[in-house]
């Protein structure tokens, strides 16, 4: 038996109006009808909830030193939430084709809360969102 997991299900999209939420409820509803196990607890995070400007800490999240080390307050709200989860299921839209800017900046803001731990994408945009999740992959590729 596998141990309890925490995974958010990480809506990416700021903008107003947005349908990023909906497609991450979607997502989030999905899986838990069709869980065949109480081994997995799914949480809806939004990153437009956490205004985050563009990244403006003073050293790249790569060498902060411990995860929450950050001088900014919505930095350690941010990478507080984003730490206590074991998995994430990220839901871009593709804008461009390509990423949207809030989704790139969350994801930057952070280095330790990431690592070693599983990500999965869910891209959507009218050109179906291709373009986004290869995009997306990149920061975590070994």
């Amino acid at each position: 038996m596998s141990a309890f997991k925490k995974v958010a299900v990480i809506a990416t999209s700021t903008r107003t109006p947005r349908i990023g939420t909906k497609v991450a409820e979607l997502v989030k509803d999905t899986i838990t009808a069709d869980a065949t196990s109480s081994d997995i607890d799914l949480s809806l995070v939004e990153v437009a909830t956490f205004n985050l400007p563009v990244f403006d800490e003073q050293i790249i999240p790569a060498q902060v030193p411990a995860a929450g080390n950050f001088a900014h307050e919505h930095s350690k709200v941010w990478s507080s939430e984003i730490a206590k989860y074991d998995a994430y299921i990220i839901v871009v839209p593709e804008y461009n084709r390509g990423l949207s800017g809030g989704a790139k900046n969350a994801i930057d803001y952070l280095y330790n809360e990431w690592i070693v731990k599983p990500i999965s994408i869910v891209s959507y945009g009218i050109m179906g969102g291709n373009s986004a999740s290869s995009r997306l992959r990149r920061p975590w590729r070994a």
